[in-house]
């Protein structure tokens, strides 16, 4: 198995990572062009709608899976090869849902060891805060900027208990640049410059206009991890025209996007004000 690339099949329902296997494709030959790999890599894929069990070697379920590339250093390939020959512009979304690499510097402050299976924790108890909002809405009343930052800060003290506290920076790019940015996101991700790990959408036969990355930090209520990750984005590797703002994972497990039915912002952060953030203090290093 030493010569292969980790090919990760996540089955997910309603957000939930219920399981995780592995299956490995072999390396690339040298004469294979980075389209010949993936298709070797993927069987009969194809741009089909609907991956069917046969097409996952190695995974148990069919229903709502979703299939993953990762880098995460184990595997006999190195990062530069990874990277030549798994690109967002060679794998559509019906392919490839994601595409990751894993922080593999043990001793850069990003680097997490997460095991796998993820469990999700009941999220019955975050219900009350959102309820309440709801409440406020359901009456006609206009629901007032305090009630909304305490429904924010009890879902993130929550999370806090359950553990449940990554969270990632967006960044958006048009499917003709996404290439370039993921290749320079993924480099500073895997030799520990930037977070724990980060991930990007294909963009092969895409119908939009851009394509999202996110870049993923372990603890989001360590503010100067948080601030930390955005410096090296914006003023080392200069993404600065696609940077979006800061969510927690927690707001996509709830459901908490854009036009949501509570009317909350739909991330923690806004990156102009981290930048601002005075950490000098250490009681103002947490959330």
């Amino acid at each position: 198995e030493s010569n292969s690339i980790t090919i990760l099949s996540s089955i997910r329902h309603d957000s939930e990572l219920l399981h995780v296997e592995l299956f490995h494709s072999p390396q690339p030959k040298q004469e294979d062009s980075p389209q010949t790999f993936l298709d070797t890599c993927l069987g009969d894929l194809g741009d089909n709608n609907l991956v069917q069990e046969s097409s996952l070697p190695g995974c148990s379920r069919a229903s709502g899976s979703l299939l993953r590339t990762c880098f995460d250093g184990t595997d006999d390939v190195s990062l530069d090869e990874w990277l030549r020959n798994i690109k967002p512009s060679l794998l559509s979304s019906n392919q490839c849902q994601w595409i990751y690499v894993h922080n593999i510097n043990r001793e850069s402050p990003g680097y997490d060891k997460s095991d796998f299976p993820f469990v999700m924790p009941d999220l019955g108890r975050y219900r009350a805060p959102l309820n309440m909002i709801s409440d406020i809405i359901k009456s006609g009343s206009k629901v007032p900027k305090k009630a909304k930052t305490w429904c924010v800060d009890e879902i993130m003290r929550l999370a806090k208990e359950d553990n449940m506290v990554v969270g990632k920076w967006l960044v958006y790019s048009s499917p003709e640049m996404a290439d370039a940015v993921w290749e320079k996101i993924a480099r500073a991700t895997a030799t520990g410059k930037l977070g724990c790990s980060s991930k990007v959408a294909p963009t092969r036969n895409l119908d939009q206009n851009r394509t999202v990355i996110c870049v993923y930090v372990k603890d989001c209520t360590h503010r100067r991890e948080v601030q930390r990750v955005l410096d090296v984005l914006y003023n080392h590797l200069e993404i600065k025209s696609g940077l979006g703002n800061f969510k927690p994972d927690i707001f996509t497990y709830l459901n908490i996007y854009s036009g949501n039915e509570w009317r909350l912002k739909p991330t923690l952060y806004d990156w102009r004000d981290v930048q601002e953030w005075d950490l000098s203090k250490s009681k103002d290093q947490e959330l």
